[in-house]
């Protein structure tokens, strides 16, 4: 077996989304009419800008073409304008930088980061949310119909508004989404993206112009404007990329800082050395700078972050951080309660080791959102580091305990959720048990929430990797999970599929140890859950051979531990439904055997603890069900003896909590 704990196999995870009936079943999925939802009321409040990035100080004077274009754009024509560069050249900044300048020209700022397609970025941003409460899309509801609704609220807004959605990477994507963007009335949108030759209206953005190359590095490391020659040999080099001359000044400023020798010869020797750049001769640099570079800043990034002037910790730091989205981070909300910063001095000693990384160029950080790795240092961060499960465990298991406890409130685990997300597809070689841990957990989480858009595909990964990592005991968890989630949208073919599925590989595990009772126990539940597909398919034969399995189990279960009281209970429940189904198939006598069996069980709890409203209740019940069967044998006396009983129970029931709208209306069906 693997050594990968079982999941909790309860129904804690959507309580609070639905309603359970004794069988553990969601009988009620808590989802409203989006259409009465009042579209109005979701703009009564301006809706904050979400702009997570200051506009960069040097974009005073070194964008104001590109800037001004861009606006130009957005207040023509077109409400559309796709902000196209290279990695690392500014686009995010440029889009920033905009938001800034423009702010008060707009009722709404909506800045997404898009790290997959526009669809998927919109139905996971904090942007759901206020858009829609908890549960308003049925489970199952296809993800362009949500992205339609979405797209029609945003419409429904006052004003002038701007949309900006970063990191739009995915041209395909890009080309397919343009009508429903461009069609989003009231909205300006703003893209940025690498993708090239899509069609949409663009603003190319080049390399910064060699004065503004040469201000941008010499902000960062002054010395650097004493060999003004040497310095454009090396921007010249890298083509005057605005992220590269950003790191390499960051870089000697660091050194310099340290006390370590920095100089900017020493700089271009060292990286002429590695092979990773070729300083033109002095006097033939191109004044005639790119618009659109072709250099690939990979082998720079990876020979200018040297690991090997970092220690461990700081290594194994970057490595952690580059798994998260490549968005600011919150420390309070993120960073502590991964890393485990809880105390005012750890937080502190923390603060002050992301400091030193962000100021020698290897994070970046934005005041009041938090710390984040660029996109690109991300990259070359994995490209350097080993990033398998057994290099990063700490992480995914502070993600598991976090994402996976019932002590944690949902809101707190929520804002994990894209960082769960993101760490669990960043993973090399992820088929590990304890990622498709943080996967189900991550689902469990986002169907409590309401937000159903990734629950199916999250557990099925999940239920893919527990089979390749041979742990078949979680597997069969996800599996039934699966199942689970099929039948509460109705879609009773795939529920019969995945609990088929389950129920084959728990018989499996089973007889290979027949005393276990946790075995014993899963297959019992198996059991049930066919037993219960097959009587909602209107099957009542199959259904009769499933719930009789499973009576016999939880009978060998309750008769090895008679005192549990959740084993009897749970034998009642069983009692209870092979009692239904044998009165729907008229056969009376049958149905009283087991209606009797019950009683006699709830008895037993009810005198074991008689205060506890549940056992009450649930005897209540057993007199209802043994009074409407005599009945219906037209033995009006016995009928009249139980009616009583249970009579006699909802009364107390009442008594004791008469604002119970439940137990109100529990006392009218007995009366």
């Amino acid at each position: 077996m693997n050594s990968t704990p079982h999941i909790e196999n309860s129904q804690a995870v959507i309580a609070g989304v639905g309603q359970l009936d004794v069988g553990g079943n969601l009988t009620q999925i808590g989802v409203q009419n989006i259409h009465q939802h009042d579209p109005s009321a979701v703009w009564k409040q301006k809706y904050p800008n979400t702009n997570p990035y200051p506009k960069p100080n040097f974009f005073a004077d070194s964008r104001e073409e590109e800037l001004a274009d861009v606006h130009t754009r957005l207040q023509g024509g077109s409400c559309l304008v796709l902000v196209n560069g290279t990695g690392g050249i500014g686009k995010t900044s440029i889009a920033a930088a905009y938001c800034a300048d423009h702010a008060e020209e707009f009722d709404h700022i909506v800045w997404v980061h898009c790290e997959n397609t526009i669809r998927n970025a919109l139905i996971r941003s904090p942007l759901f949310g206020r858009l829609f409460p908890p549960g308003a899309f049925a489970p199952g509801t296809p993800e362009d119909v949500i992205l339609d609704q979405i797209l029609a609220q945003l419409a429904s807004a006052p004003g002038r508004n701007l949309l900006v959605l970063d990191n739009a990477n995915d041209g395909a994507d890009l080309i397919a989404t343009r009508a429903k963007l461009e069609s989003l009335r009231g909205w300006s949108v703003l893209l940025t993206s690498r993708a090239d030759r899509t069609g949409l209206p663009e603003r190319k953005i080049g390399t910064l112009s060699p004065e503004r190359a040469r201000n941008l590095f010499c902000k960062y490391f002054p010395p650097a404007s004493e060999q003004t020659e040497l310095l454009d040999r090396l921007l010249g080099a890298i083509g005057w990329h605005t992220l590269l001359t950003e790191c390499l000044a960051k870089h000697l400023a660091d050194r310099l800082e340290k006390g370590k020798t920095a100089s900017l010869q020493g700089l271009c020797d060292g990286l002429t050395a590695t092979g990773a750049l070729t300083l033109p001769r002095a006097g033939s640099v191109k004044v005639d700078w790119h618009n659109h570079p072709e250099v690939s800043p990979d082998a720079l990034l990876d020979a200018l972050f040297s690991l090997s002037e970092l220690d461990q910790e700081a290594q194994a730091l970057l490595l952690r951080l580059s798994l998260l989205p490549a968005e600011p981070q919150s420390l309070t909300k993120v960073l502590y309660p991964l890393f485990g910063v809880a105390e005012e001095a750890a937080e502190a000693a923390f603060d002050a080791r992301l400091d030193a990384l962000a100021r020698s160029g290897w994070l970046e950080f934005f005041k009041g959102e938090g710390y984040r790795v660029h996109p690109l240092a991300g990259e070359a961060l994995r490209r350097q580091l080993p990033h398998g499960y057994a290099d990063c465990k700490d992480l995914v298991e502070r993600l598991v305990d976090l994402m996976g406890s019932e002590e944690v409130h949902l809101d707190k685990r929520l804002d994990l959720c894209d960082a769960a997300r993101s760490v669990a597809g960043r993973i090399a070689g992820a088929d590990n048990g304890r990622v498709a841990l943080l996967l189900v957990y991550l689902s469990d989480t986002e169907f409590a929430a309401g937000n159903f858009a990734d629950t199916e595909r999250l557990m099925a990964e999940a239920a893919r990797m527990f089979e390749v990592a041979g742990d078949v005991e979680n597997h069969t968890v996800a599996l039934e999970r699966l199942g689970r989630y099929f039948q509460n949208i109705g879609d009773f073919d795939r529920a019969l599929e995945f609990f088929e599925k389950n129920n084959q590989l728990r018989e499996e595990l089973y007889v290979s140890d027949l005393q276990d009772e946790w075995l014993k126990n899963g297959l019992a539940i198996s059991y049930s859950k066919l037993g219960d597909l097959w009587q909602k398919r209107g099957d009542l034969d199959r259904a009769l051979e499933f719930f009789e399995k499973h009576t016999e189990l939880f009978e060998e279960l309750y008769a090895s531990n008679p005192r549990n009281e959740w084993l009897k209970n749970g034998l009642a429940i069983s009692y209870e439904r092979l009692g239904d189904l044998w009165q729907k198939r008229g056969d009376f006598d049958r149905a009283l055997e087991f209606f009797e069996k019950k009683l006699i069980l709830n008895k037993e709890l009810f005198e074991v603890n008689p205060r506890w409203e549940k056992n009450k209740l649930d005897l209540a019940i057993s007199y209802s069900k043994l009074g409407d069967l005599w009945q219906k044998r037209g033995d009006f006396d016995r009928a009249l003896e139980f009616f009583e009983k249970c009579n006699q129970f909802n009364e107390e029931l009442y008594a004791s909590n008469p604002r119970n709208e439940g137990l109100k209306n529990g006392l009218a069906i007995s009366y």
